[in-house]
């Protein structure tokens, strides 16, 4: 609350109020987060740093991380982790838990068929919204599921909705708490009654332009 170090209290994100609430409030543990993560049925991204060289518990990190995730009893189908380490995925190969949803490492951005040739079993990409319209559709009707960051924009989150983007990041979830359908969203129902409203009232100015117009001919 007094550093500030995302800018959550400068760019408006949190109030002042809340700021001074939430002052003194510990960070929560691992443990703390895979536990409410599994009590509320909601998913996790595993988003890992490695710890320095010196570090006491550098060498069994990933396993010490994925030992705690498996012991939580958390459901693996909700823990997504994006990584390109082989370290990370042998291990979680050799601990059976290949449920979890490894995905393919933000960075690298695949096209379609880089993403299907991989040589790991990757089932969901990450991306920092880099991908064109199109692509995201693509991946949406192969049925890949995508992960895109950061997105504060209702109207962007509404178009990566609609083009069937399964998740997105945000600094901005009470805004989008709420929203129940994509902004400027039309149903197939109401998108034909529109058009058909749209095609006919067209079509019967033409027919009043064209009567008039033979009218004023005849005369």
């Amino acid at each position: 609350a007094d550093k500030d170090p995302y800018g959550a209290l400068a760019f408006g994100r949190i109030s002042k109020e809340d700021g001074d609430n939430y002052r003194g409030i510990q960070i929560p543990t691992f443990e703390e987060v895979l536990n409410f993560t599994r009590d509320n049925d909601f998913l996790i991204d595993l988003d890992t740093k490695l710890p320095s060289s010196s570090h006491l518990y550098s060498d069994v990190y990933f396993e010490t991380i994925l030992n705690e995730t498996l012991e939580s009893g958390i459901n693996l189908t909700k823990v997504m982790i994006f990584t390109s380490n082989a370290e990370w995925i042998d291990l979680i190969k050799q601990k059976n838990a290949t449920d979890i949803l490894l995905g393919m490492d933000m960075r690298s951005n695949p096209s379609l068929e880089e993403f299907k040739m991989s040589e790991y079993n990757y089932t969901i990409i990450k991306t920092g919204d880099e991908y064109s319209n199109e692509l995201y559709r693509s991946f949406y009707l192969n049925n890949i599921p995508v992960m895109v960051y950061t997105i504060d924009s209702i109207e962007r989150f509404s178009q990566l909705w609609c083009l069937g983007t399964s998740f997105v990041m945000t600094n901005e979830v009470h805004t989008f708490n709420d929203l129940k359908n994509p902004i400027w969203y039309l149903n197939i129902e109401i998108y034909i009654v529109l058009w058909s409203i749209i095609y006919i009232a067209t079509l019967s100015s033409l027919l009043i332009v064209k009567f008039v117009l033979l009218k004023k001919r005849k005369e």
